[in-house]
């Protein structure tokens, strides 16, 4: 089982900047993009097979150049979120 730590480190070795690889896991599962803090609290939390998939594949994008907004939906601009 890959918990967030260890799918956080796996995007560094990947060369994905660690604001954009945090942003898209907090996407993947699901909590609000300002919730950094909650990443680092619950760092040993397990993902589920679907959702290391997902963002396994998000991870992939990335390096292949999609902007992040294309994989999240939403483009933040001075601090508002818009779709």
């Amino acid at each position: 089982m890959t918990d967030i730590s260890m799918a956080l480190g796996h995007a560094r070795t990947r060369d994905i900047d660690g604001l954009e690889a945090q942003t898209l896991l907090l996407h993947v599962l699901k909590r609000p993009r300002h919730d950094r803090a909650w990443l680092l609290l619950n760092d040993r939390l397990a993902l589920s097979p679907q959702e290391q998939a997902q963002f396994q594949h998000g991870l992939e994008r990335l390096q292949q150049g999609e902007p992040l907004a294309y994989l999240t939906g939403v483009q933040a601009f001075h601090g508002l979120d818009f779709q």
